[in-house]
């Protein structure tokens, strides 16, 4: 009995984690198409450079408001669909985005639109991963997760830059809907599990998370410098959108192997070991970013972001699902839901302010730097 009990379970577990693969890749490559254009699309329809950064903060600040009540939706209809709601919600956003130059949508309307799409799926991916996580696979299944995203997203910039540069940026709105509603498909076919109920953050009274939540905070920052600044960058440097998503896509592909074989590593050599070498890499490529002057130059530094984002990444992910197995799940994810959108919101905030006194290229050189600290930060989770 007790064996039939531990392989039912463990089936359980295999059958959810493989629908999150599933979901994550499709996911991955429908954002793959826009994710890296969007601050592009706003500069091409004539938004201002400081515009942009406003609507990014615009979108933290919302995303720290939704949060509690989105989570509480989640507990309530379950993570499954919870997380194909945030791919449906992302139709409107694309709308939106779409009629943007016909209808001049506020910034910040859009930002709450991708902010509630970000928290029904975030959060509820996170609790699913973590409660499915076989016990000591975590680094092999972490591995297999970033991997298979990676995948799902590889070729999706090139995609999307060929198409943008073809046919306008718009186009590739459409493509990205059709991916992100099929990728919603066997999640809303799936059966929720239970699970724990309680958001409330007084469950983590006495655990001392400052440093995961400063290293959250970092994590997010490198995110915002590799999602919306060194994209700006290259794109002012090459002016052609297919080769700004080509380049982005060599970022990608390098990091899939990483993260298949630190996900295995990680187990025998720790996750320290990984964690600490990924930051020092990312510190250094953002360093040599400042430099970059050529297509050349920015195809060897992807190279080297796949890898540095997959060595500090992966394992990264493997500590904050294992943290958040030993603390209230729901609530620590709550709380470094506050944590990473904090550490956005006042980078984007300090380069926006920056942009009063110095020109747009300084703004990136002061948000590659800052991102070299951040880098450091993501060693500091527990």
């Amino acid at each position: 009995m007790l064996y039939s009990h531990h392989h039912f379970t463990h089936h359980l577990r295999f059958t959810e984690v493989r629908r999150l693969y599933w979901a994550r890749m499709l996911g991955a490559a429908a954002g793959g198409l826009v994710a890296i254009f969007i601050p592009l699309y706003f500069l091409g329809l004539g938004y201002e450079f400081r515009e942009v950064l406003l609507y990014y903060v615009a979108y933290a600040v919302s995303n720290i408001a939704v949060c509690y009540p989105m989570m509480r939706l989640m507990v309530r209809i379950g993570p499954n669909r919870s997380m194909a709601l945030g791919n449906l919600l992302l139709l409107p956003l694309f709308v939106g985005l779409i009629t943007l130059d016909t209808h001049h949508w506020p910034l910040a309307a859009l930002a709450f639109l991708a902010a509630l799409s970000n928290e029904a799926y975030f959060p509820a991916l996170h609790g699913n991963f973590s409660a499915s996580e076989t016990p000591g696979k975590d680094g092999r299944q972490v591995g297999m997760l970033s991997a298979l995203t990676a995948f799902g997203g590889a070729l999706s910039p090139a995609i999307g830059g060929f198409v943008a540069q073809a046919y306008g940026i718009s186009f590739n709105y459409g493509l990205a809907a059709g991916l992100f509603v099929l990728a919603a498909v066997p999640l809303l076919l799936a059966k929720e599990a239970v699970q724990e109920h309680d958001l409330s953050l007084k469950q983590l009274k006495g655990q001392r998370l400052l440093r995961d939540g400063v290293a959250n905070a970092g994590f997010a920052v490198v995110m915002l410098t590799d999602a919306v600044l060194w994209p700006i960058l290259v794109y002012l440097l090459v002016k052609n959108y297919a080769v700004v998503g080509g380049l982005g896509s060599i970022l990608v592909i390098s990091s899939i192997a990483t993260a298949l074989y630190v996900g295995r590593r990680e187990e025998s050599k720790g996750v320290k070991h990984y964690l600490h070498r990924g930051s020092i890499t990312l510190g250094l490529l953002n360093a040599l970013r400042i430099f970059a002057t050529s297509a050349g130059h920015v195809f060897g530094l992807n190279l080297l972001g796949g890898m540095g984002n997959q060595l500090a990444g992966t394992t990264f992910m493997t500590r904050f699902y294992e943290n958040a197995n030993a603390s209230a799940r729901l609530a620590y994810i709550r709380l470094m839901e506050y944590a990473w959108f904090t550490g956005w919101g006042l980078a984007a905030l300090l380069l926006y302010g920056l942009t009063f006194f110095l020109p747009t290229s300084a703004v990136l050189t002061a948000g590659l730097l800052l991102a070299i600290p951040a880098s450091f930060l993501m060693s500091r989770i527990r």
